[in-house]
């Protein structure tokens, strides 16, 4: 009998778009940039992109894997996204997700006074720490049921 977990699946209306996509990566892109409000960039998903969607005051940048399991958050993909978004003055959010389940982390503040996270196990409303930063966690299926305005 397989083991029980309680990671958050993947909301259904995504699940079946997925099923239809011919690149996942990119249906995955349209559907996050659509409930967190914000509009698709032309290079997006180019190497020196900005961002793969924005509105007048956050930049996303969405990270699609085909592998199973945990989804971990590593510092060296946060900081360039983190850094991308500073450059536009804008606050950085980053989707993330596999077959089995997604993330959206919302950047919260710099925390300097504390050591640094080099990775960080994505799990549902999770307030944590990654390189010197706090941010916010939010599962793909509760961020589906709601309504984004500003914070």
């Amino acid at each position: 009998m397989p083991k029980s977990t309680n990671r958050p699946r993947l909301p259904d209306d995504l699940v079946t778009t997925l099923a239809a996509a011919k690149d996942r990566w990119k249906s995955f892109e349209d559907w996050v940039s659509v409930k967190l409000n914000m509009k698709k960039t032309k290079a997006s998903g180019g190497y020196l992109s900005n961002g793969d969607a924005r509105n007048d005051d956050r930049m996303l940048e969405c990270k699609w894997s085909d592998n199973t399991g945990p989804v971990i958050l590593r510092r060296s993909v946060w900081e360039k996204a983190r850094n991308q978004a500073f450059r536009q003055l804008r606050k950085p959010v980053l989707a993330m997700a596999n077959p089995n389940e997604g993330y959206v982390v919302f950047w919260i503040k710099r925390d300097v006074s504390t050591g640094s996270k080099a990775t960080l196990t994505l799990s549902d409303n999770l307030e944590s720490k990654i390189g010197s930063d706090i941010v916010k966690v939010i599962s793909l299926d509760k961020l589906s049921k709601l309504s984004i305005d500003g914070d």
